[in-house]
């Protein structure tokens, strides 16, 4: 399927510089609490903090497996408005007030799920996917 990026949102400061992606019980939350200790990086949903954990409870975004990995992976188009949508969806995880740098999230069943690649892929800019 062909990319259903928002054009406008290529340069968003929100979009992600890593994605942790890897099987479950491969250690995929050690390297992620460790990441998330560096003082210059944010994960999705930050501002829910989980007191019995040191570390933000946002890893696992799910967007694009169960959340709305089909709803972008099958469709043969999209709309302008619901990659838009879609997009401000997305972006809106990491929230808009945040000054660090570097964003990344963690979500081990991107692995095995079929929709997630095709979904990423479709909904990120080139420019985003590259750094990536």
């Amino acid at each position: 399927p062909e990319p259903v990026f928002d054009p406008a949102f290529e340069d968003d400061p929100r979009w992600p510089q890593a994605l942790i992606i890897g099987t479950q019980k491969a250690a995929t939350t050690s390297v992620f609490d460790w990441l998330a200790r560096h003082i210059n990086l944010t994960c999705p949903m930050q501002n829910n903090k989980d007191p019995d954990r040191e570390i933000h409870s946002g890893k696992e975004a799910h967007f694009f497996d169960a959340t709305h990995g089909p709803e972008i992976a099958q469709q043969a188009t999209l709309s302008p408005e619901e990659a838009r949508r879609l997009t401000m969806l997305y972006l809106d995880l990491f929230g808009n007030k945040c000054s660090a740098p570097v964003r990344m999230e963690a979500t081990p069943n991107y692995l095995h799920n079929r929709d997630a690649p095709i979904a990423i892929y479709r909904l990120f800019p080139p420019k985003v996917r590259e750094r990536l």
